[in-house]
């Protein structure tokens, strides 16, 4: 598995947005972008459009699970944390949560288990 794990390196950008005090004391907010190199094997998708496993309006036309064991961000509303995004032949894609392996394990002891699989869903028009 170790060497299919790291088959590929994926370039993934992170923007990170903080808020902070201006010298009026008032909040403003800061973003920056992070760049995440994810070693990796990425796959096509090929499971129904009718599984639950896709956000409202997205299907499986346009997406990869990726396998890794790098953990990448994810948009989640309760803390406006943006998704991660990656450019695949052109075409950007968000990741999505997929399954997680390192459920059961130790996640920072070295020599265990700690694999994620993410979604990566084709961005549309529309997400800025």
């Amino acid at each position: 598995m170790r060497r299919i794990i790291n088959s590929r390196t994926i370039e993934f950008k992170r923007i990170t947005t903080e808020q902070e005090l201006d010298e009026n004391y008032e909040l403003i907010d800061t973003s920056s972008d992070l760049t995440v190199k994810a070693k990796g094997s990425i796959q096509p998708y090929e499971e129904d459009n009718e599984s639950g496993s896709f956000p409202e309006g997205k299907d499986a036309t346009t997406a990869f699970l990726f396998y890794t064991k790098t953990l990448l961000k994810y948009a989640e509303r309760r803390t406006q944390t943006l998704a991660d995004t990656t450019t695949i032949r052109g075409r950007s894609y968000d990741v999505f949560p997929y399954e997680d392996w390192s459920v059961d394990f130790d996640v920072e002891a070295k020599g265990k288990a700690a694999y994620r699989t993410y979604l990566l869903i084709e961005r549309t028009e529309d997400v800025t």
